[in-house]
């Protein structure tokens, strides 16, 4: 395969696959707490049969935008957002997952759950139970968290040393296989959540340049194969 095809190719690929991202980053841009992320390329060069240098984008990975996302009061005493680097923990039936969406509700045996209804975890790796019948529910700014002014938990609060380690597994979730570590410096706001770190306008721009590249990648695809098949049939002529 000629090379201007190839590269043509590979650059329609990775642009591809920006596109995709990006699309993502902007259907979730009204998710709690959700974090931008960007496909990551590299550099390839190979030598072509000229013995020059050939340029390919090659595919690195996904970096995540960890940069907090605007907070926004909502009123709701269950509602929380987090200031600082830290997360909750939330027991799931894999196990324990992270998360700074903090849309909690209470289930009928009295535990505050996030919107799949998954138990958040208290300090002491126990779910926090309000009692039945509580008129007012307080959490301070350590994450204690008071029934009608009697303390009935505090959320568990971690940190991991590198935040690129946490996979996301869907509605606000992360796993890693990193220890999760006390941190310190996170406060916890009542009544608020965090909003997505996403900016939409720059985001639509992103999109529209990737969407160009896309499309003139695809011109010079189309161009090669006229070429090609062009040649084809002068060979075949001449033959």
């Amino acid at each position: 395969m000629e090379s201007p095809l190839i590269i043509a190719m590979s650059r329609q690929m990775a642009s591809r696959d920006q596109v995709e991202s990006i699309a993502n980053n902007i259907a979730n841009m009204n998710t709690a707490a959700f974090k931008g992320e960007r496909t990551v390329f590299n550099k390839f060069l190979t030598p072509d049969a000229g013995q020059q240098q050939i340029t390919f984008p090659k595919y690195v990975g996904i970096h995540r935008e960890t940069q907090a996302g605007p907070i926004n009061a909502t009123g709701n005493p269950l509602d929380v957002a987090l200031r600082g680097d830290g997360f909750m923990v939330i027991q799931t039936p894999s196990g324990p997952r992270y998360t700074r969406d903090g849309h909690f509700n209470i289930n009928a045996q009295g535990q505050i759950v996030n919107g799949r209804g998954q138990t958040v975890l208290g300090d002491n790796d126990q779910p926090v139970v309000v009692p039945q019948g509580t008129a007012e529910i307080s959490i301070d700014a350590n994450g204690n968290i008071s029934a009608d002014n009697q303390k009935i938990g505090k959320f568990k609060l971690v940190g991991f040393d590198n935040l690129q380690r946490l996979q996301r597994t869907g509605d606000g979730l992360y796993t890693t296989d990193a220890p999760a570590l006390p941190v310190t410096g996170t406060d916890v706001l009542q009544g608020n959540l965090e909003g997505a770190n996403v900016q939409p306008i720059l985001e639509i721009t992103r999109m529209i340049e990737a969407s160009r590249v896309y499309q003139s990648s695809q011109k010079v695809i189309n161009s090669e194969d006229e070429r090609i098949r062009g040649a084809i049939q002068r060979l075949g002529k001449v033959a």
